[in-house]
């Protein structure tokens, strides 16, 4: 199935650089007429990608979004994928998810093309709008393919997946088959392997995450230096909690040294396990 998958990609991916291509010799007209706009619209409609990208620029121009939504959705539908990154900031901006078909089709078709940004997003979509052990599935399947190209979101919420007991391997075999299964199924080693990751790529809530694991012993052996480690880069990264667990202004002043002693006899650097990268 993933050679299947990785052939698709490509495909999508040679398409998508055609598309581009032709984007690219689109000519930007901020300045059309009512009847040019018409007969723009019309050609996109017919599948003109200049057109669509032309009416599309235009509605966004005058804050007219869901007409501005419907052409860009036309023009990634032929592989552009500036439209594909402008519909991910105007569904992010948007209170209330219109017309959900149409966005989880576009993820849907957006993350084949490629693009990992909509691979993560439809990783948490899925996460967030629905429930079944398919669709968690399908959220691990995606956060799993954008955070092995760097997306370090994907990367910590990935890690969680690997951490939950939500999905028994009885019901993944329904889903896959024993090998998706066993891939998918709760993993520490794999949930410890993605934290890290993401915490070393400077992600706070990732740092913030491994520090707490490291203090309780989860995931990654208990090692009270690499949480006080981890926790500093934590707050250095803007970490709320972490900022509020390492201030100790408000304890008297030998507690405060006691803690300043206990921190010079550190000696190593925050890192993961030695099986980590």
């Amino acid at each position: 199935m993933r050679h299947v998958f990785a052939l698709a990609c490509t495909l999508a991916l040679l398409h998508g650089l055609t598309a581009q291509a032709a984007t690219d010799s689109c000519v930007a007209n901020p300045d059309i007429e009512q009847g040019e706009l018409d007969a723009l619209a019309e050609r996109a409609r017919q599948g003109d990608l200049c057109s669509s990208l032309a009416v599309a620029r235009y509605a966004d121009s005058g804050e007219r979004y869901m007409t501005a939504r419907f052409y860009y959705l036309l023009a990634a539908s032929q592989g552009d994928t500036s439209s594909d990154q402008r519909l991910l900031e105007l569904y992010r901006q948007s209170e209330n998810l219109v017309q959900q078909a149409l966005y989880e089709k576009w993820l849907a078709d957006a993350a084949e093309r490629g693009l990992v940004e909509v691979q993560a997003e439809l990783g948490r979509y899925l996460l967030a709008w629905k429930s079944s052990n398919q669709d968690r599935i399908g959220a691990m399947f995606w956060l799993e393919t954008a955070a092995k190209r760097g997306h370090l979101e994907a990367q910590y919420l990935l890690s969680e997946q690997y951490r939950s007991d939500l999905v028994e391997e009885s019901d993944l075999d329904a889903v896959g088959g024993d090998d998706l299964a066993l891939h998918y199924a709760r993993d520490d080693a794999k949930a410890a392997q993605w934290l890290c990751r993401a915490a070393a790529g400077g992600l706070p809530q990732a740092q913030y995450a491994l520090a707490e694991a490291y203090s309780f012993g989860n995931i990654v052996p208990l090692d009270q230096d690499q949480n006080r480690l981890w926790l500093e880069k934590a707050a250095a990264s803007g970490h709320p909690d972490a900022i509020a667990q390492l201030d100790d202004s408000g304890e008297p002043w030998y507690v405060r040294a006691e803690n300043w002693g206990t921190r010079q006899l550190i000696r190593a650097e925050a890192s993961c396990p030695d099986s980590q990268p």
